[in-house]
C-alpha cells in the first residue's frame, strides 16, 4: 500500500509539472506571465488539478493491479 502511494504521488507530480511547463510555454494570451509578473495562483491551479487527476487515476489502476495480482497468487497457492 505504501508503494502504491509513492508511485501514485510520483506519477501525479510528473504529470503536474509537465502540464505546468506546457502551460508556461504555450499559452499565447500571456495568462501566466506578462511583463515580468507571474500569476502563481493560475499556475498552481493548473498543476494541482492535473496532480489530483493523475494521482486518482494512478491510485485506482495500482489498486486494481495489486488486488488482481494478489488474487492470482492466492489461486496459484491454493491449487498447488
Amino acid at each position: 500500500m505504501k508503494n502504491n502511494l509513492i508511485i501514485s504521488t510520483t506519477i501525479g507530480a510528473i504529470v503536474a509539472f509537465l502540464m505546468m511547463y506546457i502551460a508556461w510555454e504555450h499559452i499565447p494570451q500571456c495568462e501566466i506571465h506578462e511583463k515580468g509578473v507571474i500569476d502563481f495562483d493560475y499556475l498552481f491551479t493548473i498543476g494541482s488539478s492535473w496532480f489530483l487527476l493523475a494521482f486518482v487515476v494512478a491510485s485506482i489502476i495500482m489498486a486494481l493491479y495489486v488486488s488482481e495480482l494478489s488474487l492470482t497468487i492466492k489461486k496459484l497457492v491454493i491449487f498447488q
